[in-house]
Parts: C-alpha cells; sequence; structure tokens
C-alpha cells in the first residue's frame, strides 16, 4: 500500500517488517502465508483464519499427506492435540460466519506456523 516518505512522495510497500511466510519452503505456500497475513493486517480475522485453514490442507497434500489426515499432520509436526482442538473450533466458527477476535487469529496463524517450522527442520 503507498505510504508517504520524507519528502511528500508516495511509495508502494509490499509488506514492513519480518513474516512468517519465511517458513515455508515452497513458494506457492509462503505466497498463501503472505496472503493469511496480509488479511490479518486489514482487520479480516475470520478471512485469515479460513484461508490459514485453507494453507494448512495445501501444506498437507505437499507432504504426502491426504487432507482429511490433517489431525495426522498436525500432531506428527509437535502441535499439542489441546492446541489442534482449539483451532480447529475457531476454523470452524470461522466457516459458520462467527466473528473471530484477533487473539484467536493469531493462535491459527501460529499453528500453521508451527507445522512449517516443523518440517523446515526435518529438511534440514
Amino acid at each position: 500500500e503507498p505510504h508517504a516518505v520524507p519528502g511528500g512522495a508516495m511509495m508502494a510497500v509490499a509488506a514492513i517488517g519480518p513474516s512468517f511466510a519465511a517458513c515455508w519452503a515452497d513458494p506457492a505456500l509462503r505466497v498463501e502465508a503472505e496472503a493469511v497475513e496480509h488479511l490479518l493486517d486489514h482487520g479480516d480475522n475470520a478471512g485469515a483464519v479460513i484461508r490459514a485453514a485453507g494453507l494448512l490442507g495445501l501444506a498437507a497434500g505437499s507432504f504426502g499427506f491426504d487432507p482429511d489426515d490433517e489431525p495426522l499432520l498436525v500432531l506428527l509436526h509437535g502441535v499439542s492435540g489441546r492446541r489442534y482442538r482449539r483451532y480447529h473450533q475457531i476454523v470452524a466458527a470461522a466457516n459458520r460466519g462467527q466473528p473471530v477476535d484477533a487473539i484467536d487469529a493469531l493462535l491459527v496463524l501460529h499453528v500453521v506456523t508451527e507445522v512449517a517450522l516443523a518440517s523446515r527442520l526435518a529438511l534440514a
């Protein structure tokens, strides 16, 4: 988005600061993660949650898992069952059109990012 810089000029900025999208090895997944962060940055928490859940489904496929095996994928990548259950509740609420607060949206992003980090560590 454009923003003012010294001297009154306007410049476009793709992103400010670090991004969790860098945690994804696959460039296509990185683009999806950037989209999640963009939605969060613009206050669309429910949209970010739905997109993050889609990102996890795409990740499952890229890691050789069936999308129905998402719970197994998450647990094998170190996410606790309790946090995954909360993740699942938040995603279900967003899919029902219920509002999602910023903390819940960040928890969903954290779960998805934890999977990304664990997969990168497994590749190292």
